[in-house]
């Protein structure tokens, strides 16, 4: 098995996979609040009653429909949308702010009250960097929102990274059901990015994704 690096991936027809995230909408069967067990629109009316404005940024955002549906509900003045894809395909969205680019380089330099994946770290390399770094842009009460398969979360055995299932369950983390939430920022994780295999077969979505094989050994 050859294992790819990050900027290797990029080109994949697996990462360029786009049946998951391209149509989703904010509400409804095919959307964000039936992946990720969360209803945005709710967060971000019960934040507003709190606070002047509420930042969303989306990762893997796709089209971008969820965020063309959210800015039609809330003015630009009181939601800040901010999203990054792969593939520049963007509805328009009033007010958003867009990046084309690839995951944890093209991520914002700013915080967020929310940020959400949905189904875009099964195409990620170094998915526990992502995860990460995702974090550092979270506000003090902020929360990120993840589809995850800890299974496609490797040793270099190839078997399911040993731990990782506590780590992703202790707080300020929560997994269950493939929806992992975070809601503080967090340390980074002691395994060290080994590559990615992107010839993985499907995962729990019945799609094929990419698998991330790490070291035990702490990056420390």
């Amino acid at each position: 098995m050859k294992l790819k690096a990050q900027q290797n991936l990029d080109d994949s027809d697996v990462v360029a996979n786009n049946a998951m995230n391209r149509e989703r909408g904010l509400s409804g069967i095919n959307s964000y609040e039936k992946e990720l067990r969360f209803s945005i629109v709710d967060f971000i009316n019960k934040r507003l009653e709190t606070q002047p404005q509420v930042a969303w940024l989306d990762l893997c955002c796709g089209k971008g429909y969820a965020l063309q549906q959210a800015s039609q509900r809330f003015s630009s003045d009181k939601l800040i949308i901010y999203a990054v894809d792969l593939v520049g395909d963007f509805v328009h969205v009033a007010g958003g702010k867009f990046t084309v680019g690839s995951l944890p380089e093209a991520l914002p330099d700013r915080c967020f009250d929310l940020i959400t994946c949905v189904h875009g770290l099964h195409y990620i390399g170094d998915k526990l960097q992502v995860i990460f770094r995702a974090t550092q842009c979270l506000t003090s009460q902020g929360i990120f929102l993840a589809n995850l398969d800890h299974r496609n979360i490797k040793s270099i055995s190839g078997k399911t990274l040993r731990g990782i299932v506590k780590l992703l369950r202790d707080p300020p983390c929560k997994y269950s059901g493939h929806v992992l939430c975070i809601s503080s920022q967090i340390s980074a994780f002691p395994f060290a990015f080994i590559g990615a295999d992107d010839k993985a077969g499907a995962n729990y979505t019945g799609q094929p994704v990419v698998d991330s094989y790490y070291d035990f050994r702490s990056k420390a």
